[in-house]
């Protein structure tokens, strides 16, 4: 049988002896002859950066580190030790860069980040820490209307957004959570006034409409 034991004391980039001495029965045998080995340099951090913020995203990209076996991004509300999560282990991809979306993020929130990385010779510190505060979610649109109804479509409109991307137009037959389907996606049409059209409903039947707006900051709610 072969006895093992871990040093984990050890510090980066240093030589070390070590013997051994048995002990049984109240006696001790001579020690061993020594060994020695010099630990590796510690892997250097990745430099982290912040590429897109939105209200419910924020992503990173980070430098690609030679040997790395895994990446540990953590995140933070303040930065100060001791509040950074147990992260999310990233896998290398064998591209330059490394990217991440943090989708959990909430509107309207500072977020700090730093990652480490580790490779063969062990694992970095964490990185310099980058932040950044998400953008409120857009306010939905106002003034939805109904312009027209037939008995096979139902005409809507509503204000235009400024910097609005699309619209999302919806229906629900009874205006419950989780009962919302999308009957539309409009594109802006530049005019002060959206329109959209719901040509799937059925003759006399009740339905409830809202419309939201995407941005360059995120989806209103």
């Amino acid at each position: 049988p072969t006895e093992t034991y871990p040093d984990t004391s050890v510090s980066a980039s240093s030589p070390y002896f070590y013997q051994v001495i048995a002990n049984a029965a109240g006696a001790s045998s001579a020690p061993s002859a020594s060994v020695n080995t010099t630990t590796p340099a510690q892997p250097l951090a990745p430099t982290l950066s912040i590429t897109k913020v939105t209200a419910n995203e924020i992503d990173l990209s980070w430098n690609v580190v030679n040997g790395a076996t895994g990446y540990l991004l953590q995140s933070s509300l303040t930065g100060l030790p001791n509040s950074w999560s147990a992260g999310v282990t990233v896998q290398p991809t064998g591209v330059t860069t490394q990217t991440y979306q943090d989708t959990t993020v909430s509107p309207s929130t500072k977020y700090f980040y730093q990652v480490s990385v580790t490779t063969s010779a062990g694992t970095s510190a964490p990185s310099s820490s980058v932040n950044t505060t998400t953008p409120a979610l857009p306010l939905a649109p106002t003034g939805l209307a109904v312009s027209n109804v037939l008995y096979n479509e139902v005409d809507l409109t509503w204000n235009a957004v400024a910097g609005a991307i699309s619209y999302s137009l919806q229906r629900s037959p009874s205006d419950l959570a989780n009962s919302w389907t999308v009957v539309g996606t409009i594109l802006p049409s530049g005019n002060p006034t959206e329109s959209g059209k719901d040509l799937i409903v059925a003759p006399n039947t009740l339905y409830y409409y809202k419309v939201n707006v995407t941005t360059s900051t995120g989806t209103s709610n």
